[in-house]
C-alpha cells in the first residue's frame, strides 16, 4: 500500500430496477442484494439477459437483444462446459437458451430476423404493429437480398398504404422477364428496320420462321 486511497468502481444495478423502486415506495431502507464483479462486456451480457427474462419486449426488440448477445458471446470466445469427455464448446443458441429460457429454434429465428433487417428500417418500424409481429418481421427479413423491396414495404406500412409488411411485400411487382417469343419478336423488329433490301429481308424472315413457330405463323398470315 503506498498510502493512497483505493478507488473502487461505483456499484451499478444490473437487475431488479422495478423491485428496487417498489421497495423504495414501501419505505424500506435496507434490502438483500447479490453483489458480483462484472466488467465491460460481462456487464452488458448480464443486462441483456435480465432484459430478455424480465422486460416486456416486442418481437423486434427481443431479436435485437439476442443479436447483441450473440455478438458479445462471440467476443468472449464462447463458453465451455466440463463433461466426462473433457471440455466441450457450448454453442450460442444453447447458452442463450440455458440463460433466458427461450428455445434454440426461436433464438436462431430471432437472430435471422435481426440480421436480415437493416438497422435503419428497424428504427422506422418502432411503434408500428409490425414491430411485434413475428410473421411480418420474418417476411421482411427473407427479402434481405432485395433492400429496395424492404424499404418500399416499410414505407407502405408507415404511410398506411398497406395493412402489414406481408401484404406490402406481396404487392411488390416482380421484375418482368422476357420470354423466348418476346426476345424473338424484338430481334425480328430490329431485323425489319435494318434490312430494307428485299433479298436480305426474305433471308431474315426465313430464319425467324424456322427458329420460332409462333412467329412463323404470324409471318404466313401477313404474307397472305
Amino acid at each position: 500500500h503506498d498510502g493512497r486511497d483505493i478507488i473502487y468502481p461505483k456499484p451499478v444495478l444490473v437487475a431488479g430496477a422495478r423491485r428496487l423502486e417498489a421497495c423504495k415506495q414501501l419505505g424500506w431502507t435496507e434490502i438483500d442484494t447479490t453483489v458480483v464483479e462484472l466488467y465491460d462486456i460481462d456487464l452488458q451480457l448480464a443486462e441483456i439477459d435480465e432484459n430478455l427474462i424480465r422486460e416486456p419486449l416486442t418481437a423486434l426488440q427481443r431479436a435485437e437483444q439476442l443479436a447483441q448477445r450473440k455478438h458479445i458471446f462471440e467476443m468472449k470466445g464462447g463458453r465451455k462446459a466440463v463433461t466426462l469427455g473433457g471440455e466441450q464448446e457450448i454453442g450460442f443458441a444453447k447458452d442463450a437458451s440455458d440463460k433466458v429460457g427461450l428455445s434454440k429454434t426461436q433464438i436462431n429465428d430471432d437472430i435471422k430476423m435481426a440480421e436480415g433487417i437493416p438497422e435503419k428500417l428497424r428504427d422506422e418500424l418502432r411503434g408500428t404493429e409490425s414491430e411485434d409481429s413475428l410473421e411480418d418481421l420474418k417476411a421482411l427479413a427473407k427479402e434481405k437480398d432485395n433492400p429496395a423491396a424492404q424499404k418500399k414495404a416499410v414505407k407502405a406500412v408507415k404511410s398506411g398504404e398497406a395493412k402489414n409488411l406481408r401484404t406490402a411485400l406481396k404487392a411488390e411487382p416482380k421484375s418482368p422477364t422476357k420470354t423466348a417469343t418476346n426476345m424473338a419478336m424484338d430481334e425480328l423488329t430490329e431485323c425489319l428496320r435494318e434490312h430494307p433490301d428485299q433479298d436480305e429481308l426474305r433471308a431474315c424472315l426465313a430464319f425467324f420462321k424456322k427458329s420460332s413457330p409462333w412467329i412463323g405463323k404470324v409471318l404466313r398470315r401477313l404474307a397472305k
